[in-house]
């Protein structure tokens, strides 16, 4: 079907540049639609996450590891202008300064992430950012089970049976907040928010009490518990992404533009100067 969509989009006069995003495919598949791509001879950016990915462009095909570089790698290119991806769009010494006020309040052992999230393509692209950055990150299993750091697809399956989605109803989410946050060794929750029609009326307002609750709780047992989040969604959704993002800062969490700046920021937050020395080398020392 992606490949019957590929050579329609291409022989459509109308269609100036072409974007395929996907959840890491088979090899053979990626092959198939990277040709597919390079013989239809407009502008075209590929988003197929997975290992070892590199941006990239050659010809009028751009490689786009994350969600994020794939929209501004297009917009680059209707635009005639060079792109490069970068780790954050705010200035490093921000970033720098941020991060290093979020790591003094941690107390020593806190060096997990927990990411906790109902977007399923978010989650794979948040552990595909964060396993060369902080080591092996455990995905697919249920809140508690091992491995130092997690990210959980709570609107996988296994998840969902006799229950609405998370984007829908943030019950089983609240419980996965108030248990990994109870875990000494977390530093730091990695959520998303993923606003539209097919999301509940007030995701933030359902999550917000947990996270202050938590952060609250960390506290009181003398050290803290950061909360790194993004928000999907645009001005025009019926939620409001700028009071949705609202409602989270005001409950003590770390907005960030995009899902991988998220997850580079949570990376930085759990691993430290090291991390941080790798996101932004020497800028903003």
């Amino acid at each position: 079907m992606t490949l019957q969509a590929l050579e329609a989009l291409g022989t459509d006069p109308a269609t100036e540049l072409i974007i395929v995003i996907g959840k890491p495919p088979a090899p053979q598949v990626r092959r198939l639609v990277e040709a597919r791509l390079r013989g239809l001879h407009k502008p075209c950016v590929m988003a197929l996450l997975g290992r070892g990915v590199q941006a990239g462009r050659e010809g009028s095909l751009v490689t786009a590891p994350t969600l994020e570089d794939a929209s501004e790698a297009a917009l680059a290119m209707l635009q005639g202008v060079p792109w490069r991806p970068r780790p954050f769009s705010a200035p490093p010494q921000q970033i720098r300064a941020r991060l290093q006020s979020i790591r003094r309040t941690l107390a020593p052992g806190q060096s997990a992430i927990r990411g906790l999230y109902a977007g399923g393509t978010l989650a794979q692209e948040a552990a595909l950012i964060l396993e060369p950055l902080v080591g092996p990150v455990a995905t697919n299993l249920a809140p508690g089970s091992a491995g130092r750091h997690r990210v959980v697809d709570l609107g996988a399956d296994e998840f969902t049976q006799g229950r609405a989605h998370p984007m829908l109803d943030a019950s089983l989410r609240v419980q996965a907040i108030l248990q990994a946050a109870r875990e000494q060794d977390v530093a730091v929750l990695l959520l998303d928010l993923v606003l539209g029609h097919g999301a509940a009326p007030d995701p933030a307002g359902e999550i917000a009490p947990a996270i202050e609750a938590v952060r609250a709780e960390a506290r009181g047992a003398g050290r803290d518990l950061a909360v790194v989040a993004s928000v999907v969604g645009t001005a025009q959704d019926p939620q409001g992404c700028e009071a949705q993002a609202g409602r989270l800062e005001a409950a003590g969490a770390w907005i960030l533009p995009s899902n991988a700046q998220a997850a580079r920021a949570a990376a930085a937050v759990a691993g430290g100067d090291p991390v941080l020395q790798s996101l932004l080398g020497t800028e903003g020392a």
